[in-house]
């Protein structure tokens, strides 16, 4: 009875998290739906080596071995649990994705407000395709006269006993667990966001373009793939130009900044000038397609949107500081 209220407690706060328009409590909620899933999943994997254990006749499926990596790795979880048909493998890359933004937001508390909204769509929609079959992820439950299910809809049954079952569990999706958008809104999310970052890439990029040269005259025939190279040099090797800046001399720095470079051109893929505009027509049709697709084409897009991103960001804030450095070497010569 306690597990029970447990993860009902759990999924009515998850959903009041859910949804405050904040990153401060959305962080809050997706820990708490990750959490409830792994819970479910473990649960329902147990009962599986329980009824494997009773038919002792027949071949363990699952060694001992095996089933402590299951129960201990999310990874091979969720793969055990498209084995035995408790999720989709279409479900298991979802929440493979939900997983990684879950970590960021726990471990590290980061993540950005859009990406965990998309996660929590999809955890929201997953919870309510399963839980009412899964309810509290096993077969037995004990009850007392004292626990009180606070979320009881019906009747109290004795012991609590009616606390689990479906028509219960339904009952109380239904009244605490109301998601921020009806339908399934995962996809129209991805394209906005994928949008959303392809435009701000390209104000960058329009923002500097036909000035930079003024301040760098080296950079006149430079395009759009030229900017990316040099600025997503930066940012990849970051850490390691800041130690070579700290621990060598300016001629140990300059090659090590060659060999950086030399790796870095030589792993290069080239960058179409419209390749922008072509990106943002990609994305915008996104919201046709069933939310699962859709992170499809998130996940295999993402490297790519981060790279353009980042790096046209990071040529903006250059550019800046370079107008900055002119403006004041103007005021210097005025003096």
């Amino acid at each position: 009875m306690e597990r029970i209220i447990l993860l009902k407690t759990q999924l009515a706060e998850a959903a009041k998290f859910a949804n405050a328009a904040d990153t401060a409590h959305q962080r809050l909620a997706i820990i708490l739906l990750d959490n409830f899933v792994e819970i479910q999943l473990s649960a329902l994997m147990r009962k599986k080596f329980s009824h494997e254990d009773v038919f002792t006749s027949k071949p363990k499926q699952y060694a001992y071995a095996q089933r402590v990596k299951i129960l201990h790795n999310y990874d091979d979880l969720l793969k055990a649990a498209v084995t035995e048909k408790l999720i989709t493998p279409a479900d298991q890359k979802a929440l493979t994705f939900c997983h990684e933004v879950r970590n960021r937001a726990y471990h590290i508390a980061a993540g950005e407000h859009a990406v965990i909204a998309i996660a929590i769509a999809f955890l929201q929609q997953i919870v309510m395709s399963y839980q009412p079959q899964w309810r509290s992820g096993r077969d037995f439950m004990s009850g007392n006269f004292k626990t009180v299910d606070p979320f009881a809809i019906g009747p109290a049954s004795p012991w609590g006993l009616g606390a689990n079952d479906e028509k219960e569990w339904s009952a109380f999706l239904d009244k605490y667990f109301i998601a921020g958008s009806s339908g399934d809104p995962a996809a129209g999310m991805i394209a906005d966001y994928l949008s959303g970052k392809v435009r701000q890439a390209a104000d960058w990029y329009n923002y500097f373009r036909d000035e930079y040269s003024v301040y760098a005259p080296d950079t006149k025939d430079w395009q759009l793939n030229d900017f990316v190279k040099l600025y997503s040099f930066f940012e990849r090797y970051d850490f390691e130009l800041k130690v070579l800046k700290e621990e060598s001399s300016s001629h140990v720095y300059n090659q090590g900044y060659a060999k950086l470079m030399a790796r870095h051109v030589a792993g290069w893929k080239f960058i179409r000038q419209d390749r922008l505009a072509t990106l943002e027509e990609k994305f915008k049709a996104i919201t046709r397609i069933p939310a699962h697709q859709a992170l499809e084409k998130y996940v295999s897009h993402r490297s790519e949107i981060e790279l353009l991103h980042s790096a046209l960001g990071r040529a903006a804030s250059a550019f800046d500081q370079r107008v900055e450095e002119s403006i004041e070497y103007m005021r210097e010569m005025r003096r």
